[in-house]
């Protein structure tokens, strides 16, 4: 469908330096600025976005990488808002979101990987985005 706009993340695994949120159209052509560029765990970069939520306006990106597991906040120009969640609030490897706008709960599936055994529990979070933060 004409005019349909789409979020989407990319990242190549290991030997990718390039991890990038983009607006992208029907076609997959990118439409604007994208967020990030080079891989890394500071503002400004991405590490492994493997998930993106869109909630209350804002694009919510799960970064994997378990050793700076996080998940940001941008705006829907794909500006950085802040950081919601990280190992502090004890991410080991988010890799999937689900947000219920009536409770404000964000249940993220984060996963831990340990000899190259995968396991993984559901994480539930009490979140409040702030409206008032647009771009």
């Amino acid at each position: 469908m004409p005019g349909q706009q789409f979020v989407v993340s990319y990242s190549a695994g290991d030997d990718d330096d390039e991890h990038y949120v983009c607006i992208v159209n029907t076609l997959g052509q990118i439409l604007g600025r994208c967020y990030s560029g080079q891989r890394g765990s500071v503002i400004g970069q991405l590490e492994y976005p493997v998930h993106l939520s869109i909630v209350e306006g804002f694009v919510l990106v799960a970064c994997l990488k378990t050793s700076s597991p996080r998940i940001i906040q941008l705006s829907r120009t794909l500006i950085y808002s802040g950081t919601i969640l990280t190992d502090v609030d004890g991410l080991k490897g988010p890799y999937g979101t689900h947000y219920d706008r009536q409770t404000k709960h964000l249940y993220v599936a984060d996963n831990t990987e340990t000899f190259s055994l995968v396991s993984g529990t559901v994480k539930v979070f009490d979140i409040a985005l702030d409206p008032l933060v647009t771009y």
